[in-house]
């Protein structure tokens, strides 16, 4: 299980069918720091493929969808 699988590439993904590896994707995330991310940390082109569900489910990953409280309860309080 590959947890926090915001940045996957497509490659990465590719690895991951070849070694049974799932994902856990955090996207409510790109909500409180999309922005950031885009302008400030990754760029237009790396911030535009954060959690790449569409990706993994193209190639039948199995995949989950988590949540961490504390990272958007300070995202939400801060925000």
């Amino acid at each position: 299980m590959m947890i926090h699988g915001q940045m996957l590439r497509e490659d990465q993904l590719d690895r991951m069918v070849e070694l049974d590896v799932h994902a856990s994707f955090f996207p409510i995330h790109i909500y409180y720091w999309g922005d950031k991310h885009y302008q400030l940390f990754m760029g237009p082109e790396r911030a535009n493929r954060m959690n790449p569900v569409k990706s993994a489910i193209k190639r039948n990953i199995l995949y989950t969808i988590h949540n961490d409280s504390p990272v958007v309860i300070t995202g939400f309080v801060d925000g």
